[in-house]
């Protein structure tokens, strides 16, 4: 059974757990609105210099070569979003596997030590009672029992 203490404690260990985990969501979703901003910031910019130099095309051929060439730039920048998002969800997934492993460890810690203090009131283990661990014995290996009996001496 759980003392208060340990409630206390299970329940101060999952409110810290929340907080990490808000806090790495919320760094996260900053980034994340950085990376948005500035993409569209610099789309807004391209798309006004684009639609300048269109303007300033002298035939046909300029203003298909102009297009032609703005095709890179935007694929470019496309793989760098890529990269950018696959980094914040790649942070935000090791501050997500940090929280989990620390309360796993906690529990872990938590549950050793419950053993060990149920173990301490159990009283004494069976084997330090007489006659009892032949009787386990008996019971687990019966075919080893007759051979440690058929194995002594009788003087």
């Amino acid at each position: 059974m759980l003392t208060n203490e340990q409630i206390i404690a299970a329940q101060q260990a999952q409110l810290k757990a929340l907080h990490e985990l808000s806090t790495h969501y919320l760094s996260s979703v900053e980034k994340l609105t950085a990376l948005n901003l500035k993409l569209s910031q610099d789309t807004l910019n391209d798309g006004t210099q684009q639609a300048q130099a269109s303007l300033n095309a002298k035939d046909a051929q300029d203003l298909m070569q102009l297009h032609g060439n703005s095709l890179q730039p935007h694929i470019e920048r496309a793989a760098a979003y890529s990269r950018h998002l696959m980094d914040i969800f790649s942070h935000w997934g090791e501050g997500v596997a940090q929280v989990f492993q620390t309360q796993q460890e906690q529990a872990r810690e938590s549950l050793a030590l419950s053993s060990d203090k149920a173990e301490s009131k159990a009283g004494p283990k069976p084997e330090a009672i007489p006659g009892l661990g032949a009787l386990n014995l008996m019971v687990k290996d019966p075919e080893r029992l007759v051979v440690d009996i058929e194995g002594l001496e009788l003087n």
